[in-house]
C-alpha cells in the first residue's frame, strides 16, 4: 500500500483539508532503518517522474468521459436517474483531481522537471 500512495502522490487527504506529507511522514517513521530509506528514496523518485503524467492522463480520461456523459444526458435526459450512482462518480473522481492538482501544485513547482513544461501538471 505505501508504494503505490508514495509512488503517485506527495500527498493524501485524509478528510477535506486535512492532508498529509507523505514522504516526509514516511520518512520521519522508518528513519532508523537504512532500507527503508532507500525505498523512501525510490518511491519520491518514482512520484517525481510518473505522477505527473499519470494524473494528467487520468484528466483527459475524465474529460472525454463528462463530455460524453453531457451529451448523452442532453439527448436523453431520461437515462439521468437510472445513472445517477456513475454521475456521482465520475464527479468525486474529476473533483479529486483538481484537488490533486490544487494540493500538488506546490510540490511541482519546487521541481524541476527536465522534460516537462510546467503547464503539463495542469
Amino acid at each position: 500500500m505505501w508504494e503505490r500512495v508514495m509512488s503517485m502522490n506527495f500527498t493524501l487527504t485524509l478528510f477535506r483539508n486535512d492532508v498529509i506529507d507523505v514522504i516526509k511522514m514516511s520518512e520521519s517513521t522508518l528513519e532508523r532503518a537504512k532500507e527503508a530509506k532507500k525505498l523512501i528514496k525510490e518511491m519520491e523518485s518514482s512520484a517525481i517522474k510518473n505522477c505527473a503524467g499519470t494524473h494528467r492522463e487520468r484528466r483527459r480520461y475524465l474529460k472525454n468521459v463528462l463530455k460524453e456523459a453531457c451529451l448523452i444526458f442532453r439527448d436523453q435526459p431520461g437515462l439521468l436517474a437510472p445513472r445517477a450512482l456513475n454521475v456521482f462518480q465520475m464527479l468525486a473522481t474529476a473533483r479529486d483531481e483538481v484537488l490533486w492538482v490544487r494540493v500538488s501544485h506546490d510540490n511541482f513547482s519546487l521541481i524541476r522537471f527536465k522534460n516537462e513544461s510546467p503547464y503539463d501538471v495542469t
